[in-house]
């Protein structure tokens, strides 16, 4: 069966010019740099062969799933019995201009849109600056920092059950804290912004602002997967703070440490396993919990 499988997915990706890739370390799809190792990774070239491969995997019952740059997923250690989309190829790489609307494909990596629109005097991009997602997997979690992805989106464009490709509307989809209604295994293939005109100087120099003042205060060039935790809600302190004056800041567990820049991260400092940072996970869940009575959530997937 997993012959036919891999069969099936060559010719698929040779009829259309995507790339598939099989017993693919997990390791080199996410930004902590954790995992065993997946069935396939394929990287469809378009939407017509993402359908295509979609349709065929799920007929023979092969479980699948989608990222972008693996910056909020934590990947097993073991074997993951399943395909992986990466929309990193092809149309879902694209951007295009018209006026001060921006079309951008689900794979399009935030920095590159950021850039993209500067360079055209275009605003209200930049202070997503330093998130490491793609256009879509942003969207789904409404990603922000200074600015939220959600402010200048006009719709989408996703996959639905019908293997079809359906436009949605902003005023369709609810957003809220790094959270909306579209579901994690919502596929985007593309989305809209309206942007504003503004002076490219002015734009790079608040690029400059927010990525600087970002990178005081979090371990951005450090293998992580962002904050791990959701900020509370109603609360007086952040995750990162109750982390913190838990006494948690620099625990370990394995090469897994919490981040001494800000307790929200968990840093690779070598070669951390995953299971690893399940165990600080866990430890700052309860510790916090039994010194603040708070229940943090988990910002990011766990596999």
């Amino acid at each position: 069966m997993k012959d036919n499988i891999k069969k099936t997915l060559k010719e698929i990706s040779d009829k259309f010019g995507g790339k598939v890739e099989f017993e693919y370390q997990l390791s080199r799809c996410n930004t902590m740099k954790t995992g065993g190792s997946v069935f396939a990774v394929y990287m469809p070239q378009n939407f017509e062969e993402m359908i295509e491969a979609k349709r065929f995997l799920d007929s023979a019952g092969m479980k699948t799933g989608v990222i972008g740059r693996g910056s909020n997923v934590l990947m097993p250690d073991g074997y993951l019995d399943k395909v992986i989309f990466i929309l990193n190829r092809g149309d879902f790489r694209e951007i295009a201009f018209d006026g001060t609307k921006v079309f951008a494909g689900g794979g399009v990596w935030l920095e590159e849109l950021i850039a993209r629109s500067s360079k055209q005097g275009l605003s209200g991009l930049e202070g997503l600056v330093g998130i490491p997602a793609t256009v879509g997997g942003a969207v789904i979690t409404n990603a922000g920092y200074k600015d939220i992805i959600s402010g200048n989106l006009i719709k989408i464009n996703v996959i639905d059950e019908f293997y079809k490709k359906v436009e949605i509307d902003k005023k369709d989809i609810i957003f809220g804290y790094h959270c909306s209604s579209l579901g994690k295994d919502r596929i985007i293939i593309s989305a809209e912004f309206q942007l504003t005109r503004c002076n490219e100087i002015d734009a790079k120099k608040k690029i400059e602002t927010c990525f600087s003042e970002k990178i005081k205060k979090q371990p951005l060039n450090e293998k992580t997967l962002g904050c791990i935790f959701k900020n509370p809600e109603a609360h007086k302190f952040s995750a990162g703070e109750l982390i913190e004056l838990a006494g948690m800041k620099n625990k370990k567990c394995g090469d897994a440490i919490i981040s001494n820049k800000h307790a929200n991260f968990i840093v690779n400092a070598g070669s951390a396993r995953s299971s690893d940072i399940v165990s600080l996970i866990e430890d700052v869940k309860g510790r916090v919990k039994k010194e603040f009575a708070v229940e943090l959530e988990p910002e990011i997937e766990i596999w």
